[in-house]
């Protein structure tokens, strides 16, 4: 991540991996799902922090490039954050 005043650039870099298999009403589905979720992606973001607000903006892209059980996707993300 580059900072410079109160903007932010950078890259994330993700991977998402389920860890139990799935069950429906109690049954085990994992012959049925063929298998547990996994996914790997990354994608830029940029950041602004609110002066005097303690509040900030994030928007990122994620491309999801790689996956077991799962579609490839890319997402935008917009985030207004604020602490309390």
């Amino acid at each position: 991540m580059k900072v410079s005043g109160n903007w932010a650039v950078g890259m994330n870099v993700f991977s998402t991996q389920q860890v139990t298999d799935d069950r429906y009403s109690g049954t085990d589905t994992t012959k049925t799902v063929n298998g547990r979720y996994q996914t790997l992606g990354a994608g830029p973001f940029v950041s602004f922090k609110i002066p005097g607000q303690d509040a900030g903006i994030n928007f990122q892209m994620n491309n999801n490039f790689e996956g077991k059980n799962a579609i490839n996707v890319k997402s935008y993300q917009l985030r207004l954050i604020k602490a309390f």
